[in-house]
């Protein structure tokens, strides 16, 4: 260790040299708050909402809704009401636990969480006269095939739980709907030494040639998919996996199963995550708004940072699994006009009279 009279011989130059470790994790603290704080105040979030909305009678519902002036909308676009559907889910974790009267460490052994990729929607543009792209989108046919693909995804789940029975299983799954607007143009140029952009590459390279909502490579497309924590209940998780890949099998990592984390391993050290914690997590994340900050997402997830996960053994045999930060997330390209009305009307149309719609499960 330097003592000081060392240290008060140096240049300024030198001693920034010996300080640069605690000088870049307080810079890059610095600018993760502020990345964190810029858009997520929420007036600036509701303004772009009001703006896209401006006329429909969604945005009007919405708006009523959000003031309180009028009756709850239930978009999870609506801060209001997407509260009320995260407090909801993590609650249904909770009764869950409780029933099966579960310890902490027997629920780590029995919960994973998934991620299915069910289809991918090309969004077309309307023409004008003159055979040039409008910059606006082709709406009605839009929500129509995401309301179907959607539809077509909880009948797969139902048959998923029909060869889980066959099998002599029961499990339990509780999750939600996402509908993530991807910029196809982006993902190109984004795919060298991105998995998510070149797994979505792939992906959308199969529907060009067989895929029923995809017919030419549009510059935007909804990926409709569905995240959900999953209560094993003694099913291994290799069979339900394999369960799984038997339906979702039309590109790599379709399905992703994980457990939920023990501990969180930063840069700057590590802090335990309890189960609690956790299954909050998955609660909200389960009903984010798919495009976190009304932005395209250029990795997988959502918040600040980018983990990894990897599992470890303890002293006493138990697995245990961590996620380790591997990056800062860089702030995503801004959705336009046009992409925040089909992305809400979207969530909206699945989610449907009842609000309900954007829930998936296996009871």
């Amino acid at each position: 260790m330097e003592t000081n009279e060392k240290k008060a011989g140096m240049s300024y130059f030198e001693l920034l040299k010996a300080n640069r470790q605690l000088a870049s994790e307080r810079i890059r603290k610095a600018m993760l708050d502020e990345a964190g704080t810029k858009v997520l105040k929420g007036s600036h979030l509701n303004k772009r909402i009001e703006a896209a909305l401006a006329g429909t009678s969604d945005g009007i519902r919405m708006a009523a809704c959000l003031k309180k002036t009028g009756s709850q909308c239930g978009s999870v676009w609506c801060a209001r009401c997407r509260d009320q559907k995260q407090k909801w889910m993590v609650r249904t974790f909770g009764e869950r636990i409780a029933i099966e009267g579960m310890t902490d460490q027997e629920a780590r052994e029995r919960f994973r969480f998934i991620t299915v990729l069910h289809e991918v929607v090309s969004i077309e543009q309307e023409i004008d006269g003159d055979g040039n792209e409008t910059g606006s989108y082709m709406l009605d046919m839009a929500l129509n095939n995401i309301c179907e693909a959607a539809a077509d995804m909880k009948l797969s789940i139902k048959n998923l739980k029909r060869n889980i029975e066959r099998a002599g299983y029961q499990i339990w799954m509780r999750g939600g709907t996402h509908l993530e607007l991807v910029n196809t143009d982006l993902l190109l140029f984004q795919e060298i030494g991105n998995r998510k952009a070149k797994v979505l590459c792939d992906w959308i390279d199969t529907k060009l040639n067989n895929g029923k909502y995809y017919d030419k490579r549009a510059s935007r497309a909804i990926v409709v998919h569905f995240h959900a924590l999953v209560d094993l209940n003694g099913m291994d998780d290799g069979r339900l996996k394999k369960l799984l890949k038997e339906k979702w099998n039309d590109t790599e990592h379709q399905v992703h199963m994980q457990r939920t984390w023990t501990k969180i391993k930063f840069r700057h050290g590590e802090k335990e995550q309890s189960l609690d914690d956790a299954l909050t997590g998955i609660g909200r994340y389960c009903f984010n708004g798919s495009n976190h900050d009304l932005r395209f997402q250029e990795f997988w997830g959502t918040g600040k940072l980018i983990f990894e996960q990897d599992i470890e053994t303890d002293e006493n045999g138990n697995v245990v699994t961590f996620a380790k930060e591997v990056a800062a997330r860089a702030s995503g390209e801004m959705l336009n006009t046009n992409d925040i009305k089909l992305l809400i009307l979207a969530h909206n149309a699945v989610a449907g009279i009842s609000n309900r719609g954007l829930t998936v499960g296996i009871y």
